[in-house]
């Protein structure tokens, strides 16, 4: 009954996509109405970023819908943002993702600044299996962008996101940031762009050392840590779980950085090299350990940025093909030092040793954009390869995978 019901939501969403499509084409009462569908499919050789290299096909469809209001000096985008994970071999793992907002762009005059802004808020949505990661969030940004001049650009920002969790209100947090960003333009062809960027994020709750969570069913999912090779795939067990919550403080204070250099070479190759960093000054993130990881990346559950110092270097090639075909390869080297400990894969704590990961990637995509004219604007196909290389001294997080995505978007 719980997968009939699953299955009817995605229904409902591919409808409303296909309905919105139509609807477009009502008339010009509609000309500042539009959408955009799209469909991702993942070939993951390692779902869920562990050792036990536990593979899934997942289907990623997403749809925005927008309609937009200009006025004297500017304009304001009302949106709708709905997508999925939906996993074919661990369907437990589903979850739904469901948004609305506003985004606006204001220019008063010629010499100002120009404004932009938004707000959303939104919902998570799993299956029951896993409903301690629902959460709901509030998002709010203002920027001011000063881009009135050929040669530089400077914009100053701020940014505030609110994340409760029903089930897990240890990890609802509170998040401020504060950024700058100078994109310097030469006339050799090369642009150098520099952001900094300041946080600080706040627990709602006071620090703890765990929290339980009940009645969990292992027998419908993957393995975890300490719950053995052969755990979650057969039987009916269900009992309550001991979750460690490794939280170093009630707040953590993040300073982070990054340089861009990017060269055009000719008229259709174009190269970059970036070096990003970030430390926490001040306390850590809190992660959430003892459970299966989640499929988001930079997870606040299990791989909040808070949680750890980075530093990583990356290389960007990018070449314009025949028919306009868009074909880019990048490599990256990270290193990430957490403020947690590690522990053995039957759950047993290494005293005086902190989680440590170097981290190799390799990525390629091609991607066509292709124009048209009548009931959709454009169709865009794209194929992604990534290979990933994760080394740490927790073995649980010592694994490799290979990603090969297929993507479809129509806007209209």
């Amino acid at each position: 009954m719980k997968r009939r019901a699953i299955d009817n939501r995605v229904t409902y969403l591919v409808a409303a996509a296909i309905a919105a499509l139509f609807l477009g084409e009502a008339g010009s009462v509609f000309s500042q109405t539009g959408v955009s569908v799209s469909m991702q499919t993942v070939f993951d050789q390692n779902a869920f970023r562990n050792y036990e290299q536990l593979p899934d096909i997942i289907s990623q469809p997403d749809v925005i819908l927008y309609h937009i209001l200009p006025n004297r000096y500017g304009s304001l985008n009302l949106f709708y943002n709905g997508s999925a994970s939906i996993f074919r071999d661990y369907s437990v793992r589903q979850y739904y993702h469901h948004s609305f907002g506003l985004t606006g762009s204001t220019l008063f005059s010629p010499v100002a600044p120009r404004l932009n802004y938004g707000i959303q808020a939104g919902r998570r949505f799993n299956r029951i299996e896993y409903n301690y990661y629902d959460y709901q969030h509030l998002d709010a940004h203002c920027d001011a962008q000063f881009d009135n001049h050929e040669s530089y650009t400077f914009t100053i920002g701020t940014r505030f996101r609110m994340r409760e969790y029903r089930y897990l209100p240890e990890f609802s947090n509170n998040e401020w940031s504060a950024h700058l960003k100078a994109g310097l333009y030469l006339k050799t062809s090369s642009t150098i762009i520099v952001q900094a960027q300041a946080g600080y994020k706040s627990f709602v709750e006071e620090q703890i050392d765990a929290v339980a969570v009940e009645e969990m069913d292992w027998s419908s999912r993957g393995p975890g840590r300490g719950k053995g090779p052969n755990a979650g795939t057969s039987g009916t067990e269900s009992a309550a779980s001991d979750v460690r919550v490794i939280s170093p403080g009630n707040s953590v204070f993040q300073l982070a950085g990054s340089f861009r250099l990017s060269q055009s070479i000719g008229s259709r190759t174009g190269m970059a090299i970036v070096y990003r960093l970030q430390r926490n000054q001040a306390g850590a993130g809190r992660v959430l350990s003892g459970q299966d990881a989640g499929y988001e990346t930079n997870d606040d559950l299990f791989d909040d940025p808070y949680s750890y110092d980075l530093d990583e270097l990356s290389a960007e090639l990018t070449r314009i093909l025949p028919f306009s075909a868009r074909l880019q390869f990048a490599a990256a080297y990270s290193e990430k030092e957490y403020k947690r400990p590690v522990y053995d894969l039957t759950g047993v704590l290494e005293e005086g040793v902190t989680r440590f990961d170097e981290v190799w990637m390799y990525w390629g995509t091609l991607q066509k954009t292709i124009p048209l004219r009548r009931v959709l604007t454009s169709i865009t196909l794209s194929l992604t390869f990534m290979m990933l290389d994760n080394g740490s001294n927790d073995p649980y997080y010592r694994y490799t995978n290979r990603i090969t995505s297929i993507g479809l978007s129509l806007l209209r």
